[in-house]
């Protein structure tokens, strides 16, 4: 009982405030952007994790987050390499201005991701935001985005985003779906495919 109590405020007392240069530097180097994290800290609810907040990513902020919850493997955060079985990110909002930048993002030598889940994502293209998506990053062997995959909240609409060079490859299917546009359109069943670059959808 006593080791578990020393454990256990050991993961409370860590100095995670100390190492915060150092994940902004694994993170910009992954993101090939510059990336600035407010707060840090760590919590055991839902589960045990450290807890990010107010994320901004490049000059233009293109990328922003309100919180993340990193699940990491605890020893790693005294090697050189951080390991994290599971990023929740939470209510991500995204620049097409930045997709560019995004689509190149990679893996860092310094931090290994296995996995990646979003929620409350918002797109904004111009003056327009597309909110309410949920989704996945999956990531490759070499610990690369893969693929985006993304729905709403009713899963009536679907989205697979490729990163490929400075674009994505888009492939979107939907069901039942009701367009946000004015004027709107119901699709009983649609599916399309093109690029999403940062000026425009081919």
């Amino acid at each position: 009982a006593g080791l578990s109590l020393l454990s256990l405020l050991a993961v409370m007392l860590f100095p995670y405030e100390r190492y915060l240069p150092g994940i902004e530097r694994k993170a910009s180097e992954a993101l090939k952007d510059p990336v600035k994290i407010g707060t840090i800290g760590f919590s055991f609810l839902p589960r045990p994790h450290i807890a990010l907040g107010n994320i901004k990513v490049g000059q233009a902020e293109h990328l922003t987050i309100a919180k993340a919850m990193a699940v990491p493997d605890i020893l790693s955060l005294l090697g050189e390499s951080t390991i994290v079985s599971e990023l929740v990110i939470e209510k991500p909002l995204i620049k097409s201005s930045g997709l560019n930048h995004l689509a190149q993002a990679g893996s860092s030598p310094g931090m290994t991701i296995k996995h990646i889940t979003l929620s409350g994502l918002a797109f904004v293209v111009g003056k327009t935001a597309y909110s309410g998506m949920n989704g996945e990053i999956t990531m490759n062997a070499a610990g690369a985005p893969e693929k985006i995959l993304l729905r709403d909240a009713e899963g009536f609409l679907k989205i697979e985003l490729t990163p490929k060079g400075e674009i994505f490859q888009i492939a979107v299917s939907g069901s039942a779906w009701r367009s946000s546009t004015r004027p709107s359109f119901t699709f009983d069943k649609f599916d399309a495919q093109g690029e999403l670059k940062p000026d425009r959808l081919v």
